[in-house]
């Protein structure tokens, strides 16, 4: 079956590139490169829902700001809570 692809200039430089490094077409490097893909296994939904949750939570994380804290913002806030008393102190 023929198909027919549009590629930017750049991206079939390189295939062009690599094809000639390998002594082959970029007709033949294409056809390996889409067997390869097809051979990945693709995420199943869970997987896919599961990732998007955690790109949600991520995101969510950043609107809220840091959750991690510099050393002396942690001492300072166990130093608040024994009445301003610093460990080193």
């Amino acid at each position: 079956m023929n198909l027919t692809i549009t590629l930017p200039d750049d991206l079939y430089q390189r295939a062009e590139e690599r094809a000639n490094a390998r002594g082959e077409s970029v007709e033949t490097l294409v056809q390996e490169l889409v067997e390869q893909g097809l051979e990945v296994p693709s995420l199943s939904p869970a997987r896919q829902r599961f990732l998007q949750s955690l790109d949600a939570a991520r995101a969510e994380l950043e609107a809220s700001g840091s959750l991690f804290h510099t050393w002396e913002e942690i001492e300072a806030e166990k130093a608040d809570r024994r009445g301003g008393v610093r460990e080193d102190d």
